[in-house]
């Protein structure tokens, strides 16, 4: 287990492989990633990236002490160490998690156009991108779309000309096509409202699809049990996260 201090003027350089979980439709991604053992024990706060999640309101000045704490949760980092069973090497890994989405698109851009920069000066190997969006699949399960990488096999694949409803993910992937970093996302259709049991089961086959593609099947980093009965932290004193995700 690996772990990184940060502050507001030192962004963790990132490991060879980096996993991305956005603040998707039913925070299924940020919860994986935020109950794992390395968030849990290491997490941190990226402050550095704050000044993204800043909202300018006449009413709720952005600069009350509250609301610049619950901004720098926004984004978390931890990072940890595996042993790829099928390399018969140890692999570092490090999780970001995107828990709220920036107030504005443009906020909301520059923030993916700066975790891609800094992932490319971390000479970063490999980008996994996780989570649930509002998309229609015949299929019930974690879709695959591949960039600069099509060795994954096992999965459905998303179609190209499926629209995604979710401003994040489609800005990570238009930015990665232009970048020469594989890239995997892993992407299960899920809509606002569903039930416990469909929330549960989309957990359990994410939670299960990055764990194969990571090639750890026998870790216990991660768990669905424990990413479902997680709590995402929400943003105080401001628009429930809830409305924060559809920019």
């Amino acid at each position: 287990m690996t772990s990184q201090s940060t502050d507001a003027n030192i962004i963790p350089k990132f490991e060879p492989t980096l996993v991305i979980a956005f603040p998707d439709v039913l925070l299924a991604g940020p919860k994986i990633l935020l109950s794992a053992n390395a968030t849990s024990t290491h997490g941190q706060p990226i402050a550095e990236w704050s000044h993204y999640f800043k909202r300018q309101s006449a009413k709720k000045p952005s600069t009350s002490s509250k609301v610049a704490s619950a901004d720098v949760k926004a984004i978390i980092y931890s990072a940890t160490t595996f042993t790829d069973p099928q390399q018969q090497q140890q692999q570092n890994l490090s999780l970001l998690t995107i828990a709220a989405a920036p107030p504005t698109t443009e906020q909301a851009y520059n923030l993916c156009k700066a975790i891609v920069d800094h992932a490319r000066t971390s000479n970063t190997h490999k980008i996994i991108l996780l989570g649930a969006s509002n998309f229609v699949s015949k299929e019930q399960k974690t879709h695959v779309a591949q960039i600069h990488h099509d060795s994954l096999k096992g999965f459905p694949v998303l179609p190209k000309d499926v629209p995604l409803g979710d401003h994040i993910l489609n800005t990570f992937l238009t930015l990665l096509t232009f970048i020469d970093i594989p890239t995997v996302a892993l992407i299960h259709p899920a809509k606002k409202g569903m039930s416990l049991r469909e929330s549960q089961a989309i957990i359990e086959d994410l939670t299960a699809s990055l764990v194969s593609v990571i090639g750890d099947k026998n870790s216990t980093e991660f768990s669905a049990e424990r990413a479902f009965n997680h709590k995402v932290h929400k943003i105080e004193d401001e628009e429930d996260l809830e409305s924060m995700m559809y920019l």
